[in-house]
């Protein structure tokens, strides 16, 4: 019966680790709220509107995120004389309506894309509210994100990780976008050398987002991989931010999304675990032991009922 039940014991280990995540949590958890921001350095009234989201982001880290877009489908985003532009062409489709519902103004934003109302983009003084009220729903799916930015090649590359805690049967499309922090431009309302968070600067998919082709049962892990030339950008990339999200495509809505830094990742929490060369051996044998641990744990250790020795904290 002890080997029956040390056999079983390894054949679970080494099941656990055929779709090993190492970025999203497998764990049930609610929805981050994803809030998709549209100002312009010519809006009088987007300096608050940024102060508001700035205590959304303070009030709710790593639940809360958000993305600036400056469409260039506005007469708000023209840059002043000798200023960056900050316009991109991507947001406007998002920018229109019946898209946004009955009409489009600055400041505004997007709540995971939810309609409330009869009405997609939203002011400033429902953000609050519509976030904590999505951030207080259980989400069908999480979502991980690892970035690596190399300097001498100016190559940024991307993983991105979704477990389904929960069974989809909606089409699931996946948005991948690049905002930078720190940006300086004059700014209506604000200053001459006004400080801009969160600004959109590109996507890796296309406007209606990558669509998910792989199982999106509960269980399910999809893994996505992306990377992007930053040569000839501009970018200080230290200072910029990479967000993911996924979108229902049924119902048009944000299910959950993260950001990070870029060269940084999401964290897991920290598992010990292993796969053995052979389950089963006899006495004065030895089986090797591979180490197939995910979050970095600093150490761990194992007990072997009649081994030699019984334990172990070798990692």
């Amino acid at each position: 019966m002890k080997i029956k039940s040390i056999l079983f014991t390894f054949l679970l280990l080494v099941t656990s680790v055929i779709m090993a995540q190492n970025y999203v949590s497998t764990e049930p958890l609610d929805k981050n709220a994803i809030l998709e921001e549209f100002t312009g350095v010519s809006c009088p009234n987007c300096p608050a509107g940024h102060v508001v989201m700035a205590g959304i982001l303070a009030a709710n880290p790593y639940r809360a995120f958000c993305i600036a877009y400056h469409p260039s489908n506005s007469s708000y985003t023209a840059p002043y004389p000798d200023d960056p532009d900050f316009r991109r062409t991507y947001p406007n489709v998002f920018y229109t309506t019946p898209y946004c519902g009955s009409g489009r103004f600055m400041p505004s934003s997007f709540i995971n894309r939810r309609i409330y109302g009869g009405d997609r983009l939203q002011s400033r003084a429902q953000w609050a509210s519509y976030a904590n009220g999505i951030m207080a729903e259980p989400s069908p799916a999480n979502i991980g994100l690892s970035t690596t930015y190399d300097f001498m090649t100016q190559m940024l590359y991307i993983t991105v990780e979704i477990y389904y805690t929960d069974n989809m049967t909606d089409d699931n499309t996946v948005y991948v976008l690049l905002a930078e922090n720190d940006l300086v431009s004059q700014q209506a309302g604000g200053s001459s050398s006004y400080t801009h968070k969160h600004t959109f600067r590109e996507a890796f998919v296309g406007q209606w987002g990558d669509l998910i082709t792989e199982p999106t049962t509960q269980g399910s892990l999809v893994t996505l991989e992306y990377s992007w030339d930053a040569t000839g950008s501009g970018y200080i990339m230290s200072n910029c931010e990479v967000l993911a999200f996924i979108e229902n495509q049924s119902s048009g809505e944000v299910i959950t999304g993260v950001g990070v830094h870029v060269g940084e990742s999401t964290y897991i929490e920290p598992t010990a675990d292993f796969t053995v060369e052979d389950n089963t051996v006899g006495v004065g044998y030895g089986a090797i032991f591979t180490d197939e641990s995910a979050g970095n744990p600093t150490a761990w250790e194992w007990t072997f009922d009649g081994g030699d020795p019984a334990t172990s904290s070798l990692q």
